[in-house]
């Protein structure tokens, strides 16, 4: 349509005629400035919610005025300059793209280095690809591949010492307990303690003995019924070198053949779900062993444990002790090898948690009825002397075992 014609003849005039009338210039001079005020108004309708593009009547809505900016379905929008480009700024307020946490954007290319798999045999190299891939049924663990079959260190074959015996200490002195918070002032349970000793589960064990009238201590490693606690080390320093120590649930190992427990130096295994082969990981993991003038002591504040201590033939009890700590005698044997004396395994165990693993215990072990009596002793008895968190608060109670070890020979995983 012609807008200047619609526009003239809204004025009364005809098509062409208003431009040509003679002794009218003043009349035309009006109609021309009418109508250029109409085009603008219609003009200046037509580009609402438009930024650029035709606006109707021969008149522009506006210009882009952006570098990169282009006029599309009448809207100004600024296209993105990433060609020849991996990162950096895009020039609308974007990035053209992100090279990662290990790697630096440099004139729009990632600069990422070289590749890090010194000492890897596996998992990611830091530029986005890998250091190699496990084969079978291994898994990659910090940048090693470990499965069953592999060697572990803490868990391979190799010498060990198991556990004859674990109990728990009645006594909170010297020889029943360790000093876990570093503390000679403090000790515990207040009243019954000196030589800076924590033990404060101790007030506790009256009542738990009246609950299991069968069994002289609250834990007992069951000789040939399945389960003991177990301690191995890839190698053994008795120099006062430190070395990596690791504590484990073990079993007898039965393609050993037989083996008198009580006596013997007997092959062990670790059952599948007695650590974590595919990790590496043990329960119980000291890495400041060491023997210095025939004692061994390991662990401290820092050590966190899972205590797995046998309860019943095959059954064990799981129980997270923090400020885990070890201190030994080493008793060299005629013929070599050593074993433990005089052993004290200690640390805190966190009030709820313990009310937590008394609920754990089977049927057999504690009745009902019992499981309540012996958590209000728990309750009533045990006072939390040992801040387990650093919260400032104290929340966790202090005990003590005492065990005695038989050297032995670890054959690593137990088969299903």
């Amino acid at each position: 349509m012609n807008w200047s014609r619609v526009v003239i003849l809204m004025f009364g005039g005809a098509a062409g005629g208003c431009w040509a009338a003679s002794g009218g210039g003043a009349v035309d001079a009006a109609a021309d400035s009418r109508a250029k005020e109409a085009r603008a108004e219609l003009c200046e309708a037509s580009c609402d919610g438009r930024q650029s593009g035709d606006g109707g009547c021969g008149c522009l809505c506006g210009q882009c005025n952006g570098p990169q900016d282009i006029c599309v379905d009448v809207m100004c929008q600024c296209q993105p300059a990433c060609e020849h480009r991996e990162c950096g700024d895009d020039g609308c307020g974007g990035i053209c793209g992100d090279c990662g946490p290990s790697c630096n954007c440099v004139d729009g290319m990632c600069d990422c280095g070289a590749p890090d798999c010194e000492g890897k045999e596996c998992g990611p190299d830091g530029l986005g690809g890998l250091c190699g891939v496990c084969v079978d049924d291994q898994l990659c663990h910090d940048g090693k591949c470990v499965g069953p079959g592999t060697d572990c260190p803490m868990l391979g074959s190799g010498s060990c010492q198991r556990a004859m015996l674990l109990k728990a200490s009645l006594e909170a002195n010297a020889g029943g307990g360790l000093d876990l918070d570093d503390n000679p002032e403090t000790c515990a349970p207040a009243g019954d303690c000196s030589d800076g000793v924590d033990n404060g589960f101790a007030a506790v064990m009256p009542a738990i003995l009246s609950l299991l009238p069968e069994s002289p201590v609250f834990f007992e490693a069951f000789y040939g019924h399945g389960t003991f606690l177990q301690f191995s080390s890839s190698e053994w320093e008795l120099d006062g070198k430190s070395f990596d120590l690791a504590g484990t649930v073990g079993r007898p190992d039965a393609s050993s053949g037989e083996c008198v427990w009580v006596t013997g130096q007997c092959f062990s295994c670790v059952p599948q779900d007695g650590a974590d082969f595919w990790s590496c990981e043990t329960p119980m993991s000291f890495d400041n062993a060491k023997v210095l003038d025939g004692i061994l002591t390991a662990g401290g504040p820092d050590s966190l444990a899972l205590l797995q201590a046998p309860v019943l033939p095959g059954v064990v009890l799981p129980v997270s002790v923090w400020y885990a700590s070890i201190q030994a005698k080493a008793v060299p044997l005629d013929g070599g090898g050593f074993r433990l004396e005089q052993g004290l395994l200690a640390g805190a165990v966190r009030k709820d948690t313990l009310m937590e693993a008394v609920d754990y215990m089977p049927e057999p072990l504690l009745s009902g009825a019992e499981k309540d009596a012996l958590k209000e002793a728990i309750d009533t008895l045990a006072v939390a002397d040992i801040d387990s968190d650093e919260d400032g608060e104290k929340e966790a109670i202090s005990m003590a075992f005492h065990f005695t070890t038989l050297p032995g020979t670890s054959v690593g995983l137990c088969p299903e």
